[in-house]
């Protein structure tokens, strides 16, 4: 009795089992059936292949190329920061105690600057004479009046003496006045010559505080209407026509980057699709962060795009060691929207088969491919993009 009852739970046991697993026995095959079925399977690749024309093939304009494998070198992305290089920021300071005051041109604001653009108007606290531009003038003025009075009467009496009414020393004393009158003529004229090269205003003797050169006002550290002392400083000016990047990397990796190769640069959010531009290496001030254990090192950065003092940059550094493996053009390769990497390898005539790859990253116009292809299969360099456009009918 005992051995039939367990007998009987077993078998109720393996019935719950095969309930439970979604399957029962087939009548009279004594079979399982399938959880799920397919119609129709095929494999990846047979989904993925495209078949174009010739005139279909010469419209996209494709441009092949063979896999091979290269000797690159290995890169590293970092990250960085712009900065200003050493002697190219200035401080404007008040040469003078004033009264600051809007420039001509309007209200200076933080922004592009250019060469001799007015920062500030600067009133002098203590001015010894208001119209200093006018007494300069009058004073030529009289000066040459005096020297036009002492002409002619040297003239005069050089006439009187050839004719014996007067003394040769008057004569002299004629002359010593002519030449002393034309020496403060002189000295009038060189004043005011000097004082128009001044940024001095016309009205109050105010001084224009001036852009030495093409830049940036990076900080205002004095506002219009505010009374300064002489040497404060009133704003910060940057050239940003050259400007470098920092590149802090860890001591240990130091050893192994090639130092004295350019770096590649791009804006943040843009590793992926560029554009990567080339920054040459320059000698910096040695720097280094001990809580970090990383020691900087610098870029000069191209000309264009217009960067920020202070804007994070996404820095490539070259290795030293180098390796041997498959490469691809980048523009050989195409993105899904889920980030996966895809080529088109030709396996025939006007015939091309979508192949998912992984990717190793970058060397140099090329791409390192790891896994997905092989060495001497042909893939479109040029017109991948389409191809893919052709196969999801959104081909132009």
């Amino acid at each position: 009795m005992k051995v039939r009852a367990i007998a009987t739970v077993g078998c109720a046991a393996g019935i719950a089992v095969m309930t439970a697993c979604g399957t029962r026995p087939e009548a009279g095959t004594g079979k399982s059936a399938p959880a799920a079925k397919v119609d129709n399977p095929k494999p990846e690749s047979a989904l993925t292949s495209v078949t174009l024309t010739a005139d279909a093939e010469a419209h996209l304009a494709l441009r092949l190329v063979t896999a091979s494998v290269e000797s690159v070198a290995l890169l590293r992305t970092v990250g960085g920061e712009v900065v200003v290089p050493p002697g190219r920021a200035v401080v404007v300071s008040a040469p003078v105690a004033g009264t600051l005051a809007r420039p001509a041109g309007g209200a200076r604001t933080i922004g592009p600057v250019k060469k001799g653009d007015a920062l500030f108007e600067l009133v002098p606290l203590q001015q010894a004479e208001r119209d200093v531009a006018g007494q300069a003038e009058r004073d030529l003025q009289e000066a040459d009046i005096r020297l036009a009075l002492a002409s002619k009467r040297l003239a005069r009496v050089e006439a009187l003496v050839k004719d014996g009414s007067t003394s040769v020393r008057s004569v002299e004393e004629a002359r010593a006045d002519r030449d002393v009158a034309e020496a403060a003529a002189t000295a009038a004229r060189r004043r005011l010559a000097s004082m128009n090269l001044l940024p001095l205003g016309q009205r109050y003797g105010q001084l224009t505080l001036l852009a030495p050169f093409d830049g940036f006002v990076s900080v205002l550290r004095a506002a219009e209407g505010q009374t300064v002392a002489a040497g404060s400083p009133v704003a910060d000016l940057v050239q940003t026509e050259a400007l470098w990047v920092r590149v802090p990397v860890f001591a240990g990796d130091l050893a192994s980057l090639d130092a004295a190769a350019p770096a590649a640069v791009a804006a943040l959010g843009q590793e992926a699709s560029g554009p990567w531009r080339v920054a040459q290496r320059v000698t910096g001030p040695p720097s280094a962060d001990a809580a970090a254990s990383t020691v900087d090192l610098f870029f000069a950065l191209p000309s264009t795009p217009v960067v920020r003092p202070g804007e994070r940059l996404a820095v490539r550094l070259s290795l030293r060691s180098r390796v041997r493996a498959l490469v691809v053009p980048h523009s050989a390769v195409i993105y899904d929207v889920s980030g996966g990497s895809w080529v088109y390898e030709r396996t025939a005539p006007h015939v091309f088969v979508r192949r998912r790859v992984e990717l190793g990253g970058l060397a140099g116009s090329n791409v390192i491919v790891q896994r997905g292809l092989a060495e001497g299969q042909t893939v479109v360099a040029v017109g991948a993009a389409e191809l893919y456009g052709t196969e999801f009918f959104v081909s132009k």
